[in-house]
């Protein structure tokens, strides 16, 4: 907080952009300007910021940390073409996997696979195997997603385990079919060295995963795809409102912002 103030004080004092030398006397004069009453209250605030930092928020910021090794994770994989090949490389030291329920056959020709309890647990060189064998299948990673719902420590207030939702969609264009896998994840936690930048995981429990496949077509096709520019001087396209205006039985999309409505054709498009 005490930087920000000085901050702030040092851009009343330019009008265009310091050289580095400069921004530091700005800054020194910047601290002159302030009383030392005000110094003083303000190190106190900041002082009392760091103690709850330390007390109150630690496991938070800590939850917060742990979970960047997941989002650097998610990240990669939204900005991949090939998804699994980045899965692949996530380094892990154990997996535990579950044994898999006779699946249950669900309306629509959906199949769904229960867990069965544990089963066995594949190494960072397995799991690049296994990886590798649904690639050689065909399979392909659509979307990825995690969630921290739960976290703990140990005795020591360090990072012990994570809750994770966890939900991946999987999609096989040669037979056609595709999967979607689900539950949570339970994440047992490393100890993060000083070179390392992300806290390594030490196990991940995926027992608790469920597994829903369907073999044919997808039931719904795409009959439109556009992009839409936001007005000027705006980042948003909001409202987008979805009502049916006419009582036909088709609501209609109205992009408000835009003066833009869209409604359904009787062919279907």
């Amino acid at each position: 907080m005490l930087i920000g103030v000085v901050l702030y004080l040092s851009e009343q004092d330019k009008e265009e952009k310091l050289s580095p030398p400069r921004l530091a006397a700005v800054q020194q004069n910047s601290f002159q300007r302030l009383s030392p009453e005000t110094l003083a209250q303000l190190s106190a605030i900041e002082a009392k910021e760091q103690q709850m930092n330390e007390t109150v928020w630690s496991p938070e910021i800590l939850a917060q940390e742990c979970s960047r090794t997941f989002e650097t994770l998610w990240d990669s994989i939204n900005a991949a073409t090939n998804k699994l090949d980045v899965l692949a490389q996530f380094q892990l030291r154990e997996l535990l996997l579950p044994k898999w329920k006779q699946s249950k056959l669900l309306a629509h020709g959906i199949e769904l696979i229960e867990p069965a309890g544990p089963d066995g647990a594949l190494g960072d060189a397995a799991w690049k195997d296994f990886v590798a064998q649904f690639q050689s299948q065909a399979w392909q990673l659509e979307q990825i997603e995690f969630r921290h719902n739960q976290f703990d420590t140990d005795s020591s207030k360090k990072a012990k385990q994570s809750h994770f939702y966890f939900s991946a969609h999987l999609v096989n264009t040669n037979i056609p079919e595709r999967a979607a896998i689900e539950g949570n994840l339970l994440v047992d936690w490393g100890t993060k060295e000083n070179d390392e930048l992300l806290t390594p995981i030490k196990r991940i429990d995926a027992t608790h995963l469920t597994v829903k496949t369907r073999k044919g077509n997808p039931p719904f096709r795409s009959i439109l795809h556009e992009e839409i520019i936001p007005p000027e001087n705006s980042n948003l396209i909001d409202p987008l409102i979805v009502y049916d205006l006419d009582q036909d039985g088709f609501p209609e999309i109205l992009l408000v912002a835009k003066n833009l409505l869209y409604r359904r054709q009787s062919d279907g498009t």
